[in-house]
């Protein structure tokens, strides 16, 4: 039972660190995980709360409906990730994770690893169910961690498409676990073991269904979006070069892809001796702008746009602004984390940077 609490508390934790940082530099496979180690975590709470309370739950037919649950979710979990991800390996969507994933990555497979050793001990010392599916879930979650972990590394080298692959990978292996536990419950009841064969047929339209009709909304939905794009420049045009200097730029060029037009704004604010970030802010707001595209991003400014939803992405090389939009168009640059710069204060503060 211990293993079982062990792995449920990890579990949310993990979760919620792979989640987030997943969120946050668009990886798929760090989100893949995440939701792979939530599936798990709702497991590992009903397993839990099974082992403890064998009077409530301890019969067969609880503990069969219990796990029948348990591996309904994973599947359509898996069922999910697949959908999602072949999606935008086909669309080619995917962004460059960052070094916070590769780090959350490794910190899971040690986790994950850990975990598994100890259920595999357990399991090995114990006939039950429910450190049999505790043992499971924690050797596809080192798994999954371990795959999440090459995807992220060869996407952020510049193999984007590694990292939706990678969790393409992990929704199989989500499949996978549920067809082994299914097989489980079959071997220990018998009655299940004859209900699923008379509905295999049912099930497997519904999981085909399934697949389609989420693949099919999500490939349409990407397909269709289109961005308001805006880039500092020094000049009116797309010829001009990028502004290093985000909220003092002399320009404003915005791409428009939902109207296929270019504009420019001038900036207002482009001397002024204090906190530039409403100005931009404002322009952000009145032109619909979701996504912006800079060499160097203050503080101030990145908190402002990013309370908007506003993706950012940093250019590596200066140049000109059409070929920082091209780069942004091939999903060669890399989503900003966080500001990358620092103001400073007092004496040491420097006025003319982008915030």
């Amino acid at each position: 039972m211990q293993v079982i609490k062990l792995s449920f508390v990890s579990n949310i934790l993990s979760v919620l660190f792979k989640w987030s940082i997943g969120f946050m530099s668009g990886s798929q496979a760090l989100m893949a995980d995440a939701l792979h180690s939530l599936s798990d975590t709702v497991s590992f709470g009903i397993n839990y709360y099974s082992a403890k309370n064998p009077q409530k739950s301890g019969t067969a037919i609880s503990v069969t409906g219990t796990t029948a649950f348990v591996t309904a979710l994973t599947l359509l979990a898996g069922l999910w990730l697949c959908a999602n991800n072949l999606s935008v390996l086909i669309i080619g969507k995917a962004t460059r994770p960052g070094l916070m994933s590769i780090i959350v990555s490794i910190v899971a497979c040690i986790l994950n690893g850990y975990l598994y050793n100890v259920s595999r001990c357990v399991d090995a010392q114990l006939s039950d169910i429910h450190t049999f599916i505790c043992k499971i879930q924690n050797r596809t979650n080192f798994i999954s961690s371990g795959i999440s972990f090459v995807g992220v590394v060869l996407a952020d080298l510049g193999l984007l498409y590694f990292d939706p692959l990678a969790a393409v990978v992990i929704g199989s292996l989500m499949i996978g676990s549920a067809i082994e536990m299914f097989n489980a419950l079959s071997a220990r009841d018998a009655e299940f073991s004859t209900i699923i064969k008379q509905r295999t047929k049912y099930v497997i339209s519904v999981a085909a269904v399934f697949i389609v009709v989420f693949f099919a909304y999500n490939t349409a939905t990407v397909i269709n979006y289109k961005h308001v794009v805006l880039i500092p420049s020094e000049g009116k045009t797309p010829d001009s070069q990028v502004d290093a200097l985000l909220g003092r730029a002399r320009y404003f060029i915005i791409y428009n892809e939902k109207d296929n037009t270019i504009v420019y704004v001038p900036n207002k604010d482009m001397n002024f001796k204090g906190d530039v970030s409403h100005n931009l802010v404002s322009i952000v707001q009145d032109n619909g702008v979701d996504v912006v595209l800079a060499e160097v991003i203050g503080q101030e400014m990145f908190t402002d746009l990013k309370a908007l939803h506003v993706q950012m992405y940093y250019i590596e090389q200066p140049g000109m602004v059409r070929d920082a939009y091209m780069d942004f168009s091939q999903q060669n640059l890399a989503l900003a984390l966080g500001a990358n710069v620092d103001r400073g204060f007092g004496r040491n503060a420097r006025w003319l940077q982008p915030w």
